[in-house]
């Protein structure tokens, strides 16, 4: 799964998303702890790599940088475009847990949420660092960011009526507003033509803008399935959006949460020697 299948779920899940915050069933917990360890797997990558750019640039200078920028824009726009999901789907989980009290769903999300922020973060310190963020490349992820907010935030603006998820849009007040509009529309009796051409003009805003690959497909497809298990079985029906784009695609998945694990592990090991170096020293 790509950055532009992610953009595509990421509306899915807010399209669907009233539903699932409505309906009274827990959330599967098998799904929910399967979004979190590909979601962790995949922030420890991009925290390897981004870590790795920033001090091979401190250490081999700023022509080095400039040369290796192209290899680390891939991942800076992975982590800006799945954003979108990732607080697409915590609202729908925390809209969801408030809602029927089950209280034990929201926190899951939350840690992948402020993870995410974290990277998010580091994203930005190499946009703003040096004058990488003044190259071409460069102009082009601060627009990627900014399309990446205002989307996200009429996203979230389409759960606002079924739960006060507001603090996961960028822009709480530019939701508000969003939502007010799609409210107008409902009175209307044209909610569902209107929020068909919003879609439409989402995956078009997108469509010719990110890469193709990732070196993070394996975990992007496990957090996808772990996205759409969670959702209601009754709107897996034979002619929407969810059979048509999605539920091919999950039943094909191969579960690798063996990899996950050893991933974790891997790190958590890591972690622990460098632990023990200091506590030597």
């Amino acid at each position: 799964m790509n950055c532009s299948e992610i953009v595509e779920l990421s509306a899915l899940t807010a399209t669907y998303g009233p539903g699932v915050i409505r309906n009274t069933t827990a959330l599967s917990e098998s799904c929910l702890r399967g979004y979190w360890s590909a979601s962790k797997c995949r922030m420890n990558r991009w925290g390897l790599s981004l870590a790795r750019y920033q001090k091979s640039s401190e250490k081999l200078g700023k022509e080095w940088a400039h040369a290796q920028w192209h290899a680390i824009v891939p991942t800076m726009q992975e982590v800006l475009t799945s954003e979108m999901l990732t607080r697409a789907f915590s609202a729908v989980v925390c809209g969801h847990d408030r809602l029927h009290g089950h209280g034990e769903e929201e926190p899951i999300v939350q840690s992948i949420y402020m993870g995410h922020l974290e990277m998010r973060y580091r994203v930005l310190q190499l946009m703003v660092e040096g004058d990488m963020g003044q190259t071409d490349t460069g102009i082009q992820l601060n627009h990627l960011r900014r399309r990446c907010e205002r989307w996200t935030d009429l996203l979230i603006s389409y759960m606002l009526q079924t739960a006060n998820v507001a603090e996961f849009a960028f822009d709480a007040d530019r939701a508000a507003d969003f939502a007010e509009n799609l409210q107008r529309n409902r009175n209307d009796g044209v909610a569902q033509q209107s929020w068909n051409l919003t879609l439409a003009s989402l995956r078009e805003a997108f469509r010719h803008r990110l890469p193709r690959g990732t070196s993070n497909a394996d975990l992007n497809n496990q957090i996808a399935g772990g996205v759409i298990g969670c959702f209601p079985p009754e709107l897996f029906d034979s002619t929407g959006p969810l059979e048509t784009l999605w539920v091919t695609r999950m039943e094909s998945m191969a579960d690798d949460a063996e990899t996950m694990v050893s991933e974790l592990l891997m790190l958590d090991e890591v972690s622990t020697h460098k632990l023990s170096g200091r506590l030597r020293s």
